[in-house]
């Protein structure tokens, strides 16, 4: 878990299977802001709401998806379960979505992002043009995330030949959030921007206490920010593990941390 490969094959898996849920409530929210979006997200789980589904779209991704509501911040929630303790789920995401000034869109931005949310058609044309996309994801606590948000997308902005940068918070805990950002671009130096870009999103990560990965992985690109986020001894230790678990170096050479048998090559 983790390990990215870089520790073990998997040779087996269990499968946890769930009851279909005997209801699902669908809802959405505009908030005059992702601070407020993300302050309500907050409250929600501080309450012990649990929804299936959280999703805060920034403006660029709310108008993007739900042309009929624009550039506004829009949030989705799906809760699902039990009836008695999804019906409870859905008042509560409501009381406090309004107490916070969220106007309620209804089932149909649900439904609009179920249905969309896996086409990425646009990506693949961009690019066979000579566009760069591609998707980050980092965490960090409630306190941070609204500022995380706003510092990434400023300074990946920043880089010459961006077209658009875009985000959305995607996966919530007690604790903190998961954020996505979105970028494309048709640079002069193709590589140049995608180093560019990466670097300006980590280093706007570690400066507000993010972490530089959240689920997709560390793999090549952020392997280099691995000790500003760790430190000396962290990967040290991570490096002694796979010393000791995989000695000839031969697991998922060159990622998550520089180490095994191609450092002595």
């Amino acid at each position: 878990m983790g390990g990215e490969g870089t520790l073990g094959i998997v040779t087996r898996a269990t499968i946890s299977i769930h009851p279909l849920p005997r209801l699902t409530i669908k809802q959405s929210f505009v908030f005059p802001s992702i601070e407020v979006a993300v302050d309500v997200v907050r409250q929600i789980l501080r309450a012990e709401a649990r929804p299936a589904v959280v999703r805060i779209f920034d403006e660029a991704e709310s108008e993007r998806y739900f042309p009929e509501i624009g550039r506004k911040v829009t949030t989705i929630f799906i809760s699902e379960g039990e009836t008695e303790y999804t019906d409870l789920d859905g008042k509560v995401i409501r009381r406090i979505a309004r107490e916070n000034g969220g106007k309620s869109h209804g089932e149909e931005p649900v439904n609009i992002w179920l249905q969309k949310r896996f086409d990425i058609g646009l990506g693949p044309v961009l690019m066979q043009y000579g566009g760069i996309v591609d998707t980050i994801e980092v965490s960090a606590l409630f306190k941070d995330a609204a500022k995380l948000y706003k510092d990434m997308v400023t300074s990946m902005k920043a880089v010459e030949g961006v077209l658009e940068v875009s985000g959305h918070y995607s996966h919530f805990y007690r604790e903190g959030a998961c954020l996505y950002v979105t970028f494309a671009g048709i640079p002069k130096e193709p590589l140049r921007y995608y180093q560019d870009t990466w670097d300006a999103a980590m280093e706007a990560t570690l400066k507000n206490n993010g972490s530089i990965s959240h689920h997709h992985g560390v793999g090549f690109w952020r392997m280099q920010y691995m000790k500003q986020e760790l430190g000396d001894s962290g990967v040290g230790l991570l490096k002694s593990i796979k010393s000791a678990l995989d000695p000839g170096g031969i697991l998922n050479r060159g990622k998550l941390i520089d180490g095994g048998r191609q450092e002595r090559d």
